[in-house]
C-alpha cells in the first residue's frame, strides 16, 4: 500500500511540474507584455556579414524599432537578459511541397526557421490568391510564401507535346495571374526538360514578354543529375537558354559527388559563370557535416567513373593485402607498371576502393551567390519528423569542411539575408530598424547552437526551448 501511495505521490508531482512548465510557457506567450520586448546584452550578428557586436534590441509589435546600447523600454515592456547569447535573424528556407502541417511548422520554428518558401519542385496550386488566403486562415506558425509551379501549369493543358498558340496564350495569362496574386516567382523541375512538359523554346515563347522579370527556381532532379556527367550538360543547356529567356535563374539541389574530376569542376564553374544565376543552392553530397568515412566502390566500377589518381585501395583479397591504404598510382609505381597496366591486373579481383575528395564542395560553394539549405529526407522520416531541429544549428557551429571555415557572420548571412534577398522578401533576413522581428536567441550547446527563443513577427514561437504554438506567421505575397 505504501508503494502505491509513493508511486501516486511521485506521479502527481511530475504531472503538476509538467503542467506548470506548460502553463507558464503558454501564459508567457500570450501575455500582453509581448507587445514590447527588450532583448538586453546580446551578441548581435545582423545578417549583413559584418562583425558581431554587443547590443540591445527593442521589439514593438511585429517590428524592430531600435538597436543599440542602453536602450530604455516603455513601462510594462518585457525585458529579457540575453547576455552571452547570439542574436541572429530567423532562417529563410525552401520547401518542396504545399503548406507544411502544423507539426512541421512547429518543427521548423524549433530548428530556427522563421520563413518558408514552398513549391520549389515545380508544383503548386494554380489559384495563388485562394491558396494564400487559405494559408492565412489556417493560422500560420511561421511565415509562408509560394512559387508558382510551371509543372503544374503545363499539366493542365489538354494536349501533350508541342504547345499550340492558343495554349501558349493561356499559359502566359496563367503565369501573369499567379505572379500578380502574390507568387514570389516561378519554379520548374529540370527533370521536366526537355522530354516531358517543357522545352526552353516553349518557355521563351510563353514567358518572353513578362515584366518585371521574375525569379525562376530551377530544381535539379536528384535521380537524373546526381553526378558531374549529368550536371555538366544540364548546365550547358541552361546557359544556352539563359541568353534567350527573361528569367533570373536560381539553381536548386545541385550535386557534385566526391571523385569528380578537377577538369569537370572547372567546366562546371565556367557554365555557372556564364549562366549568371542569382543564386545556387547545394544539397546532398555537399552536406557540410563530415561523412563517416569516404564512400567505397567496387574497383571494377570505380575505374570507369573516377580518375585513377583519386582512387585509394581500401579492401582486397588476402593475397593483395599489402596494397590496402595505397593510392592506385603509388601501387603501380612500386610494381614498375604504368597505371593502365596496373588496372588490368586488378580487374575482377573483388577489390574495394575509396575516392579522394577533389574539392568540388569548395569549388561550387566559393561563389558569393551560394547558400546552403538543410535537407529533409529519410533520416528524419524514420524518426517521424520531417525537420531535424538541430540541422541548421549544427551548421552554425561546424568547423570542418568548406562551410566550417567560413566566419560565423558569413554563415548567418547565407542562411538569412541572402535567400531573403533572392526571393524578394522585403523587411526579412536582417536585424535592422523597421525590419520584421524574425529573430533567434541562440545559446552554445556542444559543437553547435540551440534556439533559446525564436521570435516570428515579434511573437515568441519558442521560449526556453519550448514551442508555444503561437500563430504569428504572415503570408508573404509579392505584389
Amino acid at each position: 500500500m505504501k508503494r502505491l501511495f509513493y508511486f501516486l505521490l511521485v506521479f502527481t508531482a511530475i504531472f503538476v511540474l509538467s503542467y506548470n512548465v506548460w502553463y507558464f510557457t503558454l501564459r508567457q506567450a500570450k501575455a500582453p507584455a509581448w507587445q514590447e520586448v527588450l532583448l538586453r546584452g546580446g551578441i548581435l550578428i545582423d545578417g549583413s556579414g559584418g562583425e558581431p557586436y554587443k547590443a540591445d534590441l527593442l521589439i514593438r509589435g511585429s517590428r524592430i524599432v531600435a538597436v543599440g546600447k542602453g536602450l530604455k523600454p516603455s513601462p510594462g515592456a518585457r525585458v529579457i537578459d540575453v547576455s552571452g547569447s547570439l542574436l541572429v535573424p530567423g532562417i529563410v528556407a525552401t520547401w518542396p511541397g504545399l503548406l507544411p502541417t502544423e507539426q512541421e511548422q512547429e518543427e521548423f520554428a524549433a530548428a530556427g526557421v522563421t520563413t518558408i518558401i514552398g513549391g520549389v519542385d515545380g508544383n503548386s496550386p494554380l489559384d495563388v490568391k485562394r491558396y494564400l488566403n487559405w494559408a492565412a486562415r489556417s493560422g500560420l506558425r511561421i511565415n509562408f510564401g509560394t512559387l508558382l509551379g510551371m509543372g503544374s501549369l503545363r499539366g493542365i493543358m489538354p494536349t501533350p507535346g508541342q504547345i499550340r498558340p492558343a495554349d501558349a496564350s493561356a499559359l502566359r495569362e496563367g503565369i501573369k495571374k499567379g505572379l500578380s496574386e502574390g507568387a514570389v516567382g516561378l519554379s520548374l523541375d529540370f527533370n521536366e526538360l526537355p522530354d516531358a512538359f517543357w522545352s526552353w523554346e516553349e518557355i521563351e515563347e510563353v514567358c518572353g514578354d513578362l515584366h518585371p522579370v521574375p525569379l525562376l527556381v530551377v530544381n535539379f532532379s536528384d535521380e537524373v543529375y546526381s553526378g558531374a556527367d549529368g550536371l555538366l550538360p544540364a548546365l550547358q543547356a541552361l546557359r544556352k537558354a539563359a541568353a534567350a529567356t527573361p528569367f533570373r535563374p536560381y539553381l536548386k539541389s545541385l550535386r557534385l559527388p566526391k571523385g569528380t574530376l578537377a577538369s569537370e569542376i572547372r567546366a562546371i564553374q565556367e557554365e555557372l559563370k556564364h549562366a549568371s544565376p542569382t543564386g545556387v543552392q547545394i544539397y546532398g553530397d555537399l552536406d557540410p557535416f563530415p561523412l563517416a568515412g569516404r564512400p567505397r566502390y567496387l574497383f571494377d566500377t570505380a575505374v570507369g567513373r573516377f580518375h585513377p589518381e583519386d582512387l585509394i585501395i581500401a579492401k582486397t583479397p588476402p593475397a593483395l593485402r599489402h596494397l590496402v591504404g595505397k593510392r592506385l598510382a603509388e601501387a603501380a609505381k612500386e610494381r614498375g607498371l604504368p597505371v593502365p597496366a596496373m588496372i588490368q591486373q586488378l580487374l575482377g579481383k573483388a577489390i574495394q576502393v575509396e575516392v579522394e575528395d577533389t574539392g568540388g564542395e569548395a569549388a561550387l560553394a566559393a561563389a558569393p551567390f551560394f547558400c546552403w539549405q538543410a535537407g529533409y529526407g529519410s533520416q528524419q522520416e524514420e524518426k517521424e519528423h520531417l525537420v531535424d531541429p538541430v540541422n541548421y544549428m549544427k551548421l552554425l557551429g561546424q568547423e570542418d569542411g568548406y562551410f566550417g571555415r567560413l566566419p560565423l557572420p558569413e554563415k548567418v548571412s547565407r542562411l538569412t539575408s541572402l535567400p531573403a534577398r533572392l526571393f524578394g522578401l522585403q523587411g526579412r533576413g536582417r536585424i535592422a530598424v523597421d525590419y520584421y522581428a524574425d529573430l533567434l536567441v541562440l545559446k552554445k550547446r556542444g559543437s553547435g547552437y540551440a534556439p533559446d527563443y525564436v521570435f516570428i513577427n515579434g511573437r515568441p514561437a519558442v521560449i526556453k526551448g519550448h514551442i508555444t504554438g503561437f500563430k504569428a506567421g504572415h503570408v508573404l505575397a509579392k505584389r
